[in-house]
């Protein structure tokens, strides 16, 4: 069962995000990426994404 697995979707956004080309595929990988690191309860992670989401 890989339904509740942040650390596995950090990871996946992570690879998906050096793929990435358009903003609208980053911005969503941005939000997984924010949401497993809010559920990890990372505040580094947290504060990364954030930063990410409003520069784009």
């Amino acid at each position: 069962n890989r339904k509740n697995q942040p650390a596995s979707a950090d990871a996946f956004a992570l690879r998906g995000l050096s793929y990435a080309q358009s903003s609208a595929m980053k911005k969503q990988l941005w939000q997984v990426r924010l949401k497993s690191a809010q559920l990890r309860k990372n505040a580094k992670a947290i504060q990364q994404a954030q930063q990410a989401l409003k520069k784009l």
